[in-house]
């Protein structure tokens, strides 16, 4: 898993503690299901001064992926 990622996906949050758990779920059921890889795919949530917990949260999630960072 060291070559450089075939796709980056940049997700753009504000306040999303609430919501990021579903939206991720829906993305790692699409790459179940053949959409992408994730192995070669980069996730980059990007946490623009949320108030609320959204970047614990992201933190936490990502762990689940492979090539995932916050």
């Amino acid at each position: 898993m060291n070559e450089s990622p075939s796709l980056t996906l940049v997700i753009p949050t504000f306040n999303e503690a609430a919501r990021l758990a579903q939206g991720l779920d829906r993305l790692r059921h699409a790459a179940e299901e053949g959409a992408l890889d994730l192995d070669a795919t980069e996730l980059l949530i990007v946490d623009d001064g949320s108030t609320d917990d959204t970047k614990l949260t992201a933190e936490r999630l990502v762990a689940r992926f492979p090539r995932a960072s916050v």
